[in-house]
């Protein structure tokens, strides 16, 4: 009878680590490896804030969405690439604050920051950024303040 618990108990053992894996071997005492681990560095977790306005007087509509990016340019390639973004859908008029987090360990020296802004409605861009707002590298502020035009469609 005991033999058929000791034989029953280690193939349980031996299945749960099979099926869910251990932190040490049992058998050797070394640690386990897991493949595809991947070590993440610590996050610095910054805000940028800023606000959005817009020189022309217009009525704000309820379906009206302020879309604020935080973006860089890969030098080689030239493509736009997204830090941070957030969707603003329930402001009522100009000018909008605003916080994007970002982590700032993430960001490259090197690399040129800018904050792009746009209103859309039901998928139409109404409003644009007039320019690109540089911040938090090269001397640059970690406050943007955008001002929106009229989109040219």
């Amino acid at each position: 009878m005991r033999k058929k618990t000791f034989i029953l108990s280690a193939f349980f053992v031996l299945f749960s680590l099979a099926f869910w894996g251990c932190t040490s071997c049992p058998l050797c005492g070394r640690p386990y490896e897991q493949e595809n681990q991947q070590i993440s560095q610590p996050k610095d977790i910054k805000n940028l804030s800023g606000t959005v306005s817009c020189l022309q007087r217009i009525p704000v509509l309820a379906t009206y969405e302020l879309t604020i990016k935080l973006c860089y340019t890969e030098d080689i390639t030239g493509n736009v690439k997204v830090v941070a973004e957030k969707t603003i859908s329930n402001f009522n008029a100009f000018p909008v604050e605003f916080s994007l987090e970002y982590d700032n360990a993430s960001l490259k020296e090197d690399s040129v920051y800018y904050v792009d802004a746009y209103v859309c409605s039901r998928g139409i861009k109404l409003l644009q950024a007039d320019s690109k707002i540089e911040v938090l590298t090269r001397g640059a502020r970690s406050v943007a303040d955008v001002v929106l035009v009229r989109a040219e469609n």
